[in-house]
């Protein structure tokens, strides 16, 4: 399965919202294996803790947020 997330977290200009995707394994979902795969990819990137990570049936506004701006991005050339 692939899960949608958001880590919040500090970046290089502070607070953050890091959005990813992971693949995991019913089992690995149910562990929350797939918070740390997040965690760890937005430290990849230079993210720092603290770090809080929520899969898209957490918060789907969140996620509906995003994926609103993103459109408006593509459509306003932003």
């Amino acid at each position: 399965m692939i899960v949608k997330l958001c880590v919040a977290a500090y970046g290089c200009d502070g607070p953050d919202l890091f959005f990813c995707k992971v693949e995991c394994s019913q089992e690995q979902y149910d562990n929350g294996d797939h918070y740390d795969r997040a965690k760890k990819a937005a430290e990849e990137l230079g993210y720092e803790s603290p770090m809080v990570a929520l899969d898209e049936n957490d918060n789907k506004p969140i996620f509906d947020a995003y994926r609103a701006t993103v459109a408006l991005a593509r459509t306003h050339k932003i």
